[in-house]
């Protein structure tokens, strides 16, 4: 039998808070050798889970969190630009997984939670501080959901093309 256990990202990842999985080991002994000593990137949410436990689990990412992760993978050059071109794969990537967590909650009647971790939001004047930002004032839901996921999308999408206009005004007026 796997020694499953199920991570969840702390705050101090950025915005991968929240965000959770699970890995398999041959067993506890495997594990502490693996994760020894544990960062405080990581919590523990459970350990030597089923299978069907820790999939559970990992369903229960707050969405929000979701959407942060996928901000945090636009910016990856580390100034806080967003990589507009690289935008649109980890949206449809985190819509995807919010929808299929979705139905595996509603299948398994599981419940999101109330209480989670949110991404520090920086206060430089960033794009991904602005995106952060925006996500937390406009998904207000306090177990974490976003709504409707089109929606979400359309309205993510909307504040990236303010964010490429607003770089187009600062362009035109250095020239």
């Amino acid at each position: 039998m796997d020694y499953n256990v199920v991570f969840e990202y702390t705050k101090k990842i950025g915005g991968y808070a929240g965000n959770r999985y699970w890995t398999s080991y041959k067993d506890k002994e495997e594990f502490k050798k693996m994760n020894s000593p544990l960062d405080e990137t990581l919590s523990i949410v459970a350990e030597d889970v089923t299978d069907d436990e820790a999939m559970n689990l990992t369903s229960l990412t707050p969405e929000i969190c979701r959407l942060t992760a996928a901000v945090h993978e636009m910016c990856y050059a580390g100034d806080g630009h967003i990589d507009i071109n690289l935008a649109p794969y980890p949206l449809t990537k985190v819509f995807w997984a919010i929808n299929e967590d979705r139905k595996h909650c509603a299948a398994n009647g599981l419940r999101l939670n109330t209480s989670f971790p949110f991404v520090e939001i920086g206060k430089e004047n960033t794009e991904k501080n602005r995106l952060y930002r925006y996500i937390k004032e406009t998904f207000t839901n306090p177990n974490g959901t976003i709504g409707i996921i089109e929606v979400a999308n359309a309205l993510i999408n909307s504040e990236l093309a303010e964010i490429v206009i607003d770089r187009l005004e600062v362009l035109i007026a250095k020239k």
